[in-house]
């Protein structure tokens, strides 16, 4: 049995949240709340090292009760601890299971305000606030951790903006990007998987930075630009996995997709008899690229970083801070031009 202290100084146990779970009435969303009020955690002046437990007994009580009735855990309003879920994961960098509980609030927030995701009144809600990254609304108790993602997107916004010379800001993304396809959950864990790679980033620079100076493991820094690489991928595939013929590679993908992105139909940069095989040399190779056009060396570096990352963690170990910047801008140059030429 686990014991915690509720924000009211209350101390509590698994025993107390089963009974009350028990007896709750689900069919009215405020009893849940109520009952989280009551029960939870809490979290509006923990420290960082208490993230981990706030993280930890929301977990707990969720387990707790869908333990003891699965089905009425399904029908109660959960939009409370997953927003606070998502704010103590946000606490300690784990952007994963942050942005994942965000898009279990945003869900349990369209279901509660009338269940379709073209019913604005969840827009209002904190979770809402996030996932269309309106750090403007006054109210949610994280509201910084909006305003800061939202900054950092809106900052990678202008620079692809000032290197492309298109015009793509947080209004067209948002609006014109991820409003129109927000009811689809395939799409929203593109849009999830965006916003985490944008949010590790300084994380795992960070860990690059403060590495020993004989190297080490360049998993975590693989598997994040990999994850760059397959929200490029599944940008193409939402559009053009009907349009090909044969395999669905990314290859295949672009193949379809040339024209729209403006690559040379002939002979693209990602397919030449110099594309990179490896990470290492894809690694020697981009630099050269400089002198070809924004998007052919965005979206052949893009294609070299998918084809490569996942395939092997055992690459030589070739990064620095540069190269990590490199590919990382690169990557969101990529993925930002296709938001741009085939979706706005």
């Amino acid at each position: 049995m686990m014991i915690w202290t509720t924000p009211a100084g209350k101390q509590v146990n698994t025993t107390d949240v089963s009974t009350a779970f028990s007896n709750l009435d689900e069919t009215i969303p405020g009893n849940a709340d109520q009952l989280f009020a009551a029960y939870g955690y809490g979290n509006h002046t923990l420290g960082v090292s208490e993230q981990y437990e706030c993280l930890y007994v929301y977990e707990h009580m969720l387990e707790t009760m869908i333990g003891i009735d699965g089905a009425k855990y399904a029908r109660m309003h959960k939009g409370t601890p997953y927003y606070f879920m998502c704010w103590a994961a946000f606490a300690i960098e784990d952007y994963e299971k942050a942005i994942f509980y965000l898009d279990a609030a945003v869900s349990e927030d369209i279901r509660m305000t009338g269940g379709s995701a073209t019913n604005t009144a969840w827009h209002a809600t904190p979770a809402g606030s996030f996932l269309l990254l309106d750090g403007s609304r006054p109210g949610p108790s994280a509201q910084h951790l909006t305003q800061n993602t939202e900054a950092k997107l809106v900052s990678r916004l202008a620079n692809f903006s000032t290197q492309s010379s298109l015009n793509l800001d947080r209004h067209g993304f948002i609006n014109q990007f991820v409003l129109p396809s927000i009811s689809d959950p395939g799409f929203r864990s593109i849009i999830s998987g965006l916003y985490v790679f944008v949010l590790e980033y300084e994380t795992r620079r960070r860990q690059l930075e403060l590495r020993s100076s004989e190297g080490g493991s360049i998993e975590p820094f693989l598997t994040h630009l990999f994850k760059g690489g397959l929200v490029f991928e599944s940008l193409l595939k939402k559009i053009y996995l009907g349009r090909i013929t044969g395999l669905p590679t990314l290859g295949s993908y672009l193949r379809v997709a040339r024209n729209d992105l403006v690559i040379n139909a002939t002979s693209p940069l990602y397919c030449s008899p110099s594309s990179p095989r490896t990470f290492p040399d894809l690694i020697s190779t981009y630099p050269s690229w400089s002198s070809d056009t924004f998007q052919e060396r965005s979206i052949a570096t893009a294609y070299a970083i998918r084809n490569t990352t996942g395939h092997d963690l055992a690459w030589s170990d070739r990064f620095n801070l540069q190269v990590y910047d490199d590919l990382t801008e690169h990557l969101l140059n990529s993925i930002f031009w296709v938001v741009s030429k085939v979706y706005v």
